[in-house]
């Protein structure tokens, strides 16, 4: 659910500021974070996850001269949310990716509310 929210921003500023046909990969990186939200048992969640996760993140690392650089928080998020999946699993990574979601939101208000 987190990465959804750190994807969030970037359908609303396609949606919002610049809807250009260049933006399709965007939104469909953004939307893809909440595929693994549909997985019924932990090890298809963790699969999604990590798959989602690693795609996004060398997309939007190849992609960062169009954009893509803003699904980074998002992928690493997912990437954190595989951890969970292990009932056993440490905390720490799920804290990290609660912080890098309130960044992400944050600095999201802060350009939205200068323009």
């Amino acid at each position: 659910m987190l990465a959804v929210l750190c994807a969030a921003p970037v359908v609303l500023w396609v949606v919002l500021i610049d809807a250009r046909a260049i933006e399709g990969p965007l939104v469909l990186g953004a939307v893809t974070t909440a595929v693994p939200l549909f997985a019924r048992e932990a090890a298809n969640f963790w699969t999604g996850c990590v798959i989602i996760g690693w795609i996004l993140f060398a997309v939007s690392v190849l992609g960062c001269m169009f954009g893509m650089f803003l699904l980074v928080p998002a992928s690493i998020v997912l990437l954190a949310a595989a951890t969970q999946a292990d009932p056993e699993a440490p905390r720490l990574p799920m804290h990290v990716a609660i912080v890098i979601t309130a960044a992400t939101l944050g600095f999201v208000c802060w350009v939205f509310g200068q323009g």
